[in-house]
């Protein structure tokens, strides 16, 4: 029992050591809450991509995860600070630039063999009126072939959640401060 810790021990912290560091989206011109209202778009997914099959559904998916996750944020934002007419405003706007979603059959029949999925978006956040880009943040999020092969697809179908959560977490961490926030990606 003591040899089974030890080397799960060893594992984890090699993997930490190996693991590079997340590398980091820069600050906003400007904090969100000087801004009195809030638009979040809906979704859009980048031309050259939403020509491949299935990448629409995997594009839906994100939109309900930010529907559930970032319209919140947004919502509370709206609830805390009205528009008034004639002051500006931020209009979010998500696009999806690239993306890679095993199915879940794909999965289940080849398992590990049918590669990583992985999602990378961009949010563009736009002053409004004048069209100034106060920031234009990356994300990204993976699901390995093997934890997706391990948990029957689950990995894969969490990683379409947690582009919106990584996404919603930069905008909360930004209303206050400008302070930028982390993109979900290694180096």
């Amino acid at each position: 029992m003591k040899r089974t810790t030890a080397w799960l021990s060893a594992v984890a912290l090699s993997m930490a050591a190996t693991a590079g560091a997340e590398t980091m989206n820069p600050p906003p011109a400007k904090p969100f809450s000087t801004y009195n209202g809030f638009e979040l778009r809906p979704l859009q997914l980048d031309a050259s991509d939403a020509a491949q099959r299935g990448k629409d559904n995997a594009a839906a998916k994100v939109q309900d995860n930010f529907d559930a996750i970032v319209q919140p944020v947004v919502a509370e934002w709206n609830a805390r600070r009205p528009a008034v007419e004639g002051t500006p405003h931020l209009v979010i706007e998500p696009r999806i630039d690239n993306i890679k979603k095993v199915g879940g059959a794909t999965r289940f029949f080849a398992g590990g063999f049918a590669g990583d999925s992985h999602v990378t978006m961009h949010l563009r956040i736009v002053e409004q009126p004048g069209g100034a880009v106060i920031a234009e943040p990356e994300f990204y999020q993976r699901a390995a072939a093997i934890s997706g092969a391990w948990t029957m697809g689950a990995q894969d179908n969490d990683m379409l959640r947690r582009i919106a959560q990584v996404a919603a977490d930069y905008l909360k961490a930004n209303f206050d401060a400008a302070t930028g926030g982390r993109t979900g990606r290694t180096e």
